[in-house]
């Protein structure tokens, strides 16, 4: 009995293989329920304008003097989680820096800024990448119960604009001086949770950083601002990203 068992096993193994079906090369299919493999970019450092900083006694600046850089690019990659029989992978995009304009400030007892001084930097980019859950594919009827991969966007940093400080005991600005800077684009991506028979996987989007415009500040005992001088910026745009949770076949 026990020898006529051992002699069905290949018998049976045979009969499984032959029944199996065929890839497009006509080689035999052996099914498989291995995951897809999970997704997770990395994190982006800041971009942020540098600074310009005066101090003295007596600190003269002359026509468009002092310019504070611009807040660059900071973002995050995309990813994408794998599909696979057994389920699909999860995706996570990494979090980005801040991408904030440069501040000017000026310190001393006496200040002059003169025409169009003191400009500080715009707010950059601020994005984190788009995150895609892995699909769970199915066969056919047959039951399946895997579940479509979870997506997570990363969240964004600031890109907030510049500000403009001047402190000192007799602090005189000229037309069109200190500009504040505005505030940039900070933005989270989006989150796509992948399909599966089992079930959908599911979204969320990232948090948002800041995107204020700067401030001007004049702090002294005798201020005299001339004409359009100390104009704050605009605030920027913050938006989260969407988030679409998969679909259950």
């Amino acid at each position: 009995m026990r020898a006529s068992f051992f002699a069905l096993v290949p018998l049976v193994a045979a009969t499984l293989v032959a029944s199996a079906p065929l890839d497009t090369r006509g080689n035999t299919y052996i099914p498989s329920f291995a995951k897809g493999g999970n997704a997770q970019s990395g994190n982006s450092g800041n971009a942020n304008g540098g600074s310009v900083y005066n101090a003295g006694w007596l600190v003269d600046n002359t026509a468009y003097a002092n310019k504070a850089g611009k807040g660059g690019l900071t973002q995050s990659g995309t990813a994408q989680g794998g599909s696979g029989y057994g389920g699909g992978g999860s995706a996570v995009s990494g979090n980005t820096g801040n991408a904030n304009g440069g501040d000017v400030q000026n310190y001393g007892g006496i200040l002059i800024n003169g025409y169009k001084s003191n400009q500080a930097g715009n707010g950059g980019v601020a994005q984190s990448g788009n995150a895609y859950g892995g699909n769970a594919w199915k066969r056919g009827n047959s039951p399946s119960f895997a579940k479509g991969g979870n997506s997570q966007s990363g969240n964004s940093g600031n890109a907030d604009g510049g500000n403009v400080v001047n402190a000192g005991g007799k602090i005189i600005d000229t037309p069109f001086a200190n500009q504040a800077g505005k505030g940039g684009l900070t933005q989270s991506g989006l989150a796509v949770g992948g399909n599966g028979k089992g079930g959908g996987g599911s979204a969320v989007s990232g948090n948002t950083g800041n995107s204020n415009g700067g401030s001007v500040g004049n702090f002294g005992g005798i201020i005299v601002n001339g004409y359009k001088s100390n104009t704050a910026g605009n605030g920027g745009t913050a938006k989260s990203g969407d988030a679409y949770g998969g679909n259950a076949y």
